[in-house]
């Protein structure tokens, strides 16, 4: 059946935390037409401002000085990057409505998500075990059974109320209708806040259910103190959906190639030598990225000084 947008006043008791929701209707919005905050809060006009901002940061001792490219696909590399615990782990199916569905849910509880695929089962069941979770919550076609034992699984039923019997809170609908702007849409999630990005191109199917476990809410780990983590449109939405999920504001590039277009070499200027972490296989290498910020640096600081240059002897 289609997704329902619940309107009426329900009251969801949530067993594991006793709260009360008083509703669990959805207000939507259109990502594409509202208006949206930059990536940055305001884009550095020279390339000596962009450096300054970047590099008078207060990062994390643990992240040291060097460029890291995160390339793989079902999230499980940056779970293990940004999560050393976590009681409970989001197991979604490999499509853009239930990856959207559980990362939403992850970025408002600050709980990991990973994409299920065969190939990754075993790897799955040892981080169940590694970060000590004791729920997993299934979203799609999942093949992990609901089941109890030394770890609880259930499966999400993709309603309006599900999500209040999981975070004991209402939340704000976005709908997003072209898949490019899926990365971007997420990364505009406020960790901890309630918004639920829905891939309007792949609907999940819904059903009736009786009230379900929360989705344990746990505190932020970056403690803003992230290093700058950078990706495109192009990058995996599981990677940008767990470092926002950790508290990281992700910095969405309009393109990798930094010597033409200012915008994104001023996201990452200063960083060459890091800490910086880039998602997705169209960064390159770790040292391929790093070359490209000094390549790009080196060409917009010698721009600049030509114009510097020419607007002196004009007014000589």
């Amino acid at each position: 059946m289609p997704r329902l947008n619940h309107r009426s006043v329900v009251a969801a008791v949530i067993a594991a935390s006793g709260l009360v929701v008083s509703s669990c209707s959805s207000v939507q919005q259109n990502f594409e037409s509202r208006p949206f905050e930059k990536t940055t809060s305001a884009i550095p006009t020279a390339i000596n401002q962009a450096r300054s901002e970047n590099l008078n940061r207060f990062v994390d001792d643990a992240y040291p000085n060097r460029v890291q490219v995160i390339a793989e696909d079902f999230g499980l590399e940056t779970v293990r990057e940004f999560f050393r615990q976590s009681r409970t782990l989001i197991v979604v199916e490999n499509r853009d409505g239930a990856i959207a569905r559980g990362a939403s849910i992850g970025i408002a509880q600050y709980a990991p998500v990973v994409i299920y695929d065969r190939s990754v089962h075993g790897e799955i069941r040892q981080l169940i075990e590694d970060l000590r979770v004791e729920r997993v919550l299934t979203v799609g076609k999942v093949g992990i059974a609901d089941s109890t034992g030394a770890f609880e699984v259930f499966n999400d039923p993709g309603t309006d109320q599900a999500l209040a019997d999981f975070t004991a809170h209402e939340f704000e609908q976005i709908e997003v209708s072209d898949p490019a702007n899926l990365v971007h849409a997420l990364s505009q999630l406020t960790p901890g806040g309630k918004q639920e990005v829905v891939a309007t191109w792949d609907p999940l199917e819904t059903r009736e259910h009786d009230p379900l476990p929360a989705v344990y809410a746990q505190s932020r780990r970056d403690k803003e103190m992230a290093p700058v983590m950078v990706a495109t449109n192009e990058s995996p939405a599981i990677s940008v959906a767990n470092a926002t999920a950790f508290g990281a504001k992700v910095r969405v590039m309009p393109e990798t190639d930094l010597t033409s277009n200012f915008e994104s070499l001023a996201m990452v200027a200063g960083l060459a030598d890091g800490p910086l972490i880039a998602f997705g296989r169209q960064f390159g290498t770790s040292r391929e990225f790093s070359h490209k910020i000094r390549v790009a640096e080196l060409s917009a600081q010698r721009a600049e000084n030509t114009t510097v240059s020419k607007s002196k002897n004009t007014k000589s």
